[in-house]
């Protein structure tokens, strides 16, 4: 699986998460409104990114109805690490710039690896030193991470697919 950017504007970003040439979930970013337009299949969400701490420790995911329906909490405040909520499910997450934008994601009631795999987009650029650590600034960070465990906790994905 990948990312592929599909298109931008001023407000806007969009993404196409593909797998062998298939187009598996679309995403769209609007930073203006912090809003994330995700669509599966013939499932449609509609995420509404909230900052629920100071700092951006802690990220709400809230539907279009304005219920919560997950959070992104980040590790010591470090954003390439941390646990992730979507619907039900759980996961805890890392990322390191070190290996090109590499992610892992475990499944928190058992830690299995569930995906290992890159951000391409994120790949070279936007990566910040923060106490000698590599750390993403990309405003895409945080809506890409949000898009890939949507769908995750809509599909089953065996485990360790490549991204």
């Amino acid at each position: 699986m990948k990312w592929i950017k599909s298109a931008s504007g001023s407000a806007y970003q969009d993404y196409v998460l593909q797998d062998n040439e298939k187009t598996l979930l679309s995403l769209r970013y609007n930073s203006h409104t912090g809003t994330l337009r995700l669509k599966a299949g013939n499932i449609k969400r509609l995420l509404m990114l909230d900052t629920l701490q100071p700092a951006k420790i802690k990220i709400g995911f809230l539907n279009e109805y304005g219920i919560t329906v997950g959070g992104l909490s980040f590790t010591d405040g470090k954003a390439n690490s941390g646990t992730i909520r979507m619907n039900e499910y759980s996961y805890h997450y890392i990322l390191s710039a070190a290996e090109g934008a590499a992610i892992r994601i475990y499944d928190s009631a058992d830690n299995k690896l569930r995906v290992h795999g890159v951000l391409s987009p994120l790949q070279g650029m936007g990566i910040i030193n923060i106490n000698n650590e590599q750390c993403f600034a990309n405003e895409m960070y945080t809506p890409l991470v949000a898009g890939l465990l949507w769908y995750i906790s809509i599909n089953e994905i065996s485990p360790a697919a490549a991204m």
